[in-house]
């Protein structure tokens, strides 16, 4: 109990951290730098690609904006040189894309993947996923800390025993078993705290990702929606990455589209 108080505590303080940090600029763009594929970053406006990018992603965040009015003006896009298919939003107000996306899609296509990133922004799907992810950094560290503990508990009992044959060394066996069985169950409530918040987690980023989906919808981009989210999925997926993926899957996405379409 004393340690799942302890741990509790300390996530407050995180989250209470982690709102701080989520609200500054200079973190929102360290948080681009380390989330984006690797390659050259640059604003759309420094790059050759600026003639033709720049009015679909204005024309995006306007609409996006018509229905979201808590997303900034001030929502900036950045291009990184890289061969993947990326549109990601970080932060309150960064959208990244990928040459190998503006190389890849048309511009519709682009526009439809811009709102639904817009959407991201302005529903704050960010911020909460980092706020989630870093208020959960105590309970991992207890997980760490039983786990050394643990190995700790072994190596003593697998030593003494090795070292004597005594009925002592038989008691100190069972005493090493059942307080490695009591240490577990101490941190148990820890284990299943964090496999619930992974969960949730999956559950909440998918249904995000179809809210956005529906965003894009209302905003204009059915078509090219759909044109553009089959070209996600080429690349074939083992079932085991589809089952811990918290994107949907095409069949649930375009259904989902359908359904907007046709209520």
């Amino acid at each position: 109990c004393g340690i799942s108080a302890i741990s509790s505590v300390s996530m407050v303080l995180v989250l209470l951290l982690s709102v701080m940090l989520v609200t500054m600029k200079w973190f929102n763009k360290l948080l681009f730098i380390i989330l984006s594929p690797g390659g050259d970053r640059a604003k759309a406006e420094e790059t050759t690609y600026h003639e033709r990018i720049t009015p679909i992603f204005a024309d995006a965040v306007q609409r996006a904006r018509s229905v979201l009015p808590d997303i900034k003006s001030d929502v900036q896009l950045y291009i990184v040189a890289n061969t993947g298919t990326v549109v990601k939003s970080c932060g309150p107000n960064i959208v990244y894309v990928t040459t190998g996306a503006l190389d890849a899609f048309t511009d519709d296509e682009l526009g439809a993947l811009f709102a639904r990133e817009c959407g991201h922004i302005g529903n704050r799907n960010f911020e909460l996923k980092t706020l989630l992810f870093i208020s959960n950094i105590p309970n991992v560290i207890c997980v760490v800390f039983w786990f050394i503990v643990d190995l700790f508990i072994g190596f003593f009992q697998k030593v003494f025993s090795s070292e004597s044959s005594s009925p002592e060394s038989g008691l100190v066996g069972i005493a090493c078993f059942v307080g490695r069985v009591l240490f577990f169950f101490a941190f148990l409530p820890i284990f299943l705290w964090i496999a619930f918040i992974i969960l949730l987690n999956m559950y909440s980023l998918r249904q995000k990702e179809l809210d956005a989906d529906i965003l894009s919808v209302r905003l204009g981009y059915a078509d090219a929606l759909q044109s553009v989210l089959p070209k996600l999925y080429e690349e074939e997926t083992a079932w085991y990455k589809r089952f811990i993926s918290v994107v949907p899957t095409l069949q649930k996405r375009m259904e989902n589209i359908q359904k907007a379409l046709n209520p």
